[in-house]
Parts: C-alpha cells; sequence; structure tokens
C-alpha cells in the first residue's frame, strides 16, 4: 500500500539519537513496552537529549549534502562517541549496576571488521555508505552476516518482522550489506559494576 501520511522518520535524520535508545535496549534487555518504559523512563531520556551537543543537527536529515545533519561530524567520530556516552549514562538507572563506555574503531570499516566489536556486553554503531545509523547487535560466522536494529527499517517494508537471536537474547530487524563501508565504528560496552 502507498503511503499517503508521513511518519516520524520521513522528514528528520534521527538515525543516530534512535541508534543510542537501540543500543540501550540491545545491551539491556529493556524492552519498549514492559515495566522498563514508565514515565521514569521518559524523564530520563527527556533529561537524557538536554545532553546532546548540537542538537538540531542530530535532528535534522542530511541525505543530500554530507556537510548536514551527522554527516557534518563523519571527519570527527569523538564528537559521536562524546554523545553516546553522556546520553546512555543520563538514560541508566542505579539498578541497572553498570556503566557505558564507547570505543571509536577507525579501522573498522566494513562489516567483517566488526567481529570483535559485538558481544554479549557490546554493541556497534556505524553509518553505512555515510547515510543511516544502525545498531549491529550480533555476528554470525557462518555465514558471515552482521545483524542489525535499525529504526527505519519499519517504514520500508509492509510485512515488516523482527527476529530474536537466542544467544546474545537481542533482536534484530535487518542485516548490513556485505559489501557496505562505513567511516568508522563507535563500539559501545556495557560495564558492569
Amino acid at each position: 500500500m502507498k503511503r499517503h501520511i508521513l511518519a516520524q522518520g520521513d522528514l528528520d535524520g534521527a538515525c543516530f539519537v534512535y541508534s543510542l535508545i537501540n543500543a540501550y535496549v540491545s545491551l539491556t534487555s529493556r524492552k519498549p513496552g514492559n515495566q522498563g518504559w514508565d514515565k521514569r523512563f521518559y524523564d530520563r531520556w527527556d533529561r537524557a537529549t538536554e545532553f546532546i551537543p548540537h542538537l538540531n543537527d542530530f535532528f535534522r536529515c542530511g541525505f543530500e549534502n554530507k556537510y548536514s545533519g551527522t554527516g557534518r561530524y563523519n571527519d570527527d567520530p569523538r564528537i559521536f562517541a562524546f554523545t553516546t556516552e553522556r546520553v546512555l549514562d543520563k538514560i541508566s538507572t542505579e539498578a541497572e549496576s553498570g556503566r557505558f563506555k564507547t570505543i571509536v574503531h577507525q579501522d573498522a570499516t566494513t562489516p567483517k571488521d566488526l567481529d570483535n566489536l559485538i558481544s554479549s556486553t557490546s554493541v556497534a554503531l556505524v553509518c553505512p555508505e555515510s547515510e543511516h545509523w544502525v545498531v549491529c547487535v550480533q555476528c554470525d560466522r557462518a555465514p558471515y552476516t552482521v545483524w542489525v536494529a535499525c529504526s527505519w527499517r519499519y517504514h520500508l517494508f509492509e510485512d515488516y518482522q523482527e527476529t530474536f537471536h537466542q544467544q546474545k537474547q537481542v533482536y534484530s530487524n535487518g542485516r548490513l550489506a556485505q559489501m557496505c563501508e562505513f567511516p568508522f565504528a563507535i563500539q559501545v560496552v556495557f560495564e558492569s559494576a
């Protein structure tokens, strides 16, 4: 069916921001709709967004111009790492008894480079072809596949589906193309206290 009504994400470039929340969900097992998403969570999320530097750039579309939206920071991945750590620390609760740590991997530019960055306590944020941020939640070795949580995929398919990965206890809704490239990867590690 052809859509005639615009939806969230059609005009904004908030994919990096959604990648942050999807990283949080993947690493803490907090799922939308259960007891982890009460008013207190939304209050923490609202406070966390106050700590996003250049907030308008993180919501602006940069599809036509790599120097608008988050594309203007592709040469400085530190701003993404800084933002990731600040936001995730602000939405965390004491009950999760741990903290988030980010590591920029400038040598990780293809799906095969992500193998050692994704584990039961870590995910990787990437922006394939410098167009759209996703969270890499699981790597399978045979055949080699990097599974992602993508905030836009819901808009693309009428038969939208999510896959549960038993080994890591995470959900994905797509996978990276084998031949895609990205400027860098940000590893997000949840360190238990």
